[in-house]
């Protein structure tokens, strides 16, 4: 960890702290020299060239950038647009690649509106708690994400239809990295991109949400 944080740390300007030729100086030089010997990623420690050295180093490279197929032919680009999008799977993550997409789920409890994920928070759980457990309750056990921050991004007050009470609904944002989704566990779902959202959520719904979403 020394080492690696010697190697990305910011330049030392020794001249402003030791005096040319002083002992500290070369106390200084000497710790440098000896850490400079110390390569982690490389076979050997690092050793000054000569002359001969260096000319058939170069020969060298030169006839491996000779062999070296040219940059063109080295990259092949990749179709933007993918198999998701041609046939209009929803499901999937591999579709709009150039676009921030967001799960929404139909919710059986608001007539099967289209929203995002929701749960209730358990007794004495604060909201970053609750948000990895959701994950966990509706997705595969290979699901690896990342809940950005501790607090949530926004909130709604929704007033319940039978009673006078309200609820709040805090929203937090997590970032997946891998995996999926369960069907059978979250029921019918589709991973859209912000327009996408609008045309098929509540109107309501989306003018409440609307300012926490990617424009990108």
């Amino acid at each position: 960890m020394d080492w690696l944080q010697y190697k990305t740390a910011v330049p030392f300007p020794q001249d402003l702290y030791y005096k040319k030729k002083s002992n500290a100086e070369r106390m200084y030089l000497e710790i440098k020299n000896e850490r400079e010997k110390v390569q982690y990623f490389d076979s050997e420690p690092v050793k000054k060239k000569g002359k001969k050295q260096v000319v058939v180093e170069q020969e060298e490279n030169a006839a491996d950038e000779e062999a070296r197929p040219s940059l063109e032919e080295e990259i092949a680009l990749v179709d933007r647009v993918s198999n998701a999008d041609r046939s209009g799977d929803l499901t999937l993550l591999e579709r709009k690649l150039d676009r921030t997409l967001y799960l929404i789920v139909k919710d059986a409890t608001k007539n099967n509106e289209w929203r995002f994920p929701t749960s209730s928070l358990q007794e004495n759980e604060v909201l970053y708690d609750s948000v990895q457990r959701s994950i966990e309750e509706i997705s595969n056990p290979d699901i690896e994400t990342l809940v950005v921050g501790r607090g949530p991004i926004g909130h709604m007050i929704e007033k319940s239809k039978n009673s006078d009470l309200e609820s709040k609904v805090f929203f937090l944002k997590a970032h997946i990295l891998s995996g999926q989704v369960n069907s059978e566990k979250v029921g019918e779902f589709a991973w859209v991109c912000k327009e996408e959202i609008e045309k098929m959520a509540d109107a309501s719904y989306y003018a409440t949400i609307k300012d926490m979403l990617s424009a990108a």
